[in-house]
């Protein structure tokens, strides 16, 4: 990984952005929070990884949810709309 002053990524665009094809660049912005340029091909790793991990927890979730209603004898739309009415 590359770390870079804001300044010199506004200075050096151009050879970051080839840099950023082989190794994430930190651009580190006054505040310390920043940025990082990654490739195309990083991004849509890094994202689709992410989208992956959330249908999985999702799944799980709903196939929980279905667990705890079956055990109380009602659908999962019941136990959402009872705990919803608990909630108001």
């Amino acid at each position: 990984m590359i770390d870079v002053s804001q300044a010199e990524a506004m200075q050096n665009l151009p050879s970051l952005l080839k840099e950023a094809r082989t190794q994430p660049v930190r651009i580190a912005d006054e505040d310390g929070e920043g940025a990082f340029l990654v490739s195309a091909k990083s991004y849509e790793l890094i994202r689709e990884t992410a989208i992956r991990r959330m249908e999985e927890i999702s799944k799980g979730a709903g196939e929980r949810l279905a667990g705890h209603a079956a055990e109380l004898g009602m659908s999962p739309d019941e136990l959402v709309a009872e705990l919803l009415r608990d909630q108001a």
